[in-house]
């Protein structure tokens, strides 16, 4: 159902769904990477790893169902790369996140693009919803992702 980028760990564990008090936020999104409702792929998992805190914890736990890039998604993403050149896809995960979203038929979750009062961002034609709606891939917030999940509070 969804491939998350960094920014959505990121920004929604630091901004909107902090763990210590909305822990069955992060419940769910961990029931979902291990289901395979949420997919988490290797260069996201690696910008994560930089960041060692909490959020970082709580995705080493599913390091097991980490999303290695097949084939197909290493080529498709070395396609957005030549598509989308800095300062498009400037985070190293950008490309991979949208060709597994692609691949599966899934959407990105991510806080790109939008500002925390739910604006149009600066430059937000160079962020990853944008490049998204350029090849046809659907994109969302993580508090769209939460509801399709079936998160209730």
């Amino acid at each position: 159902m969804f491939v998350f980028d960094t920014s959505a760990f990121i920004n929604g564990s630091r901004h909107h769904y902090f763990l210590g008090t909305m822990a069955g936020v992060w419940t769910l999104v961990e029931a979902a990477i291990d289901d395979g409702r949420v997919v988490v792929p290797r260069e996201v998992y690696r910008e994560l790893l930089a960041q060692d805190d909490e959020i970082t914890t709580l995705v080493r736990r599913h390091e097991h169902v980490i999303a290695e890039p097949t084939e197909g998604v290493q080529r498709r993403a070395g396609v957005f790369q030549q598509m989308f050149p800095k300062p498009g896809l400037r985070d190293l995960a950008d490309p991979f996140v949208m060709a597994e979203a692609e691949t599966r038929g899934f959407a990105v979750v991510t806080y790109e693009g939008i500002t925390f009062a739910g604006e149009r961002a600066k430059k937000a034609d160079d962020k990853l919803p944008a490049l998204c709606g350029q090849v046809g891939v659907r994109c969302c917030t993580l508090a769209q992702a939460l509801r399709d999940l079936g998160l209730s509070l």
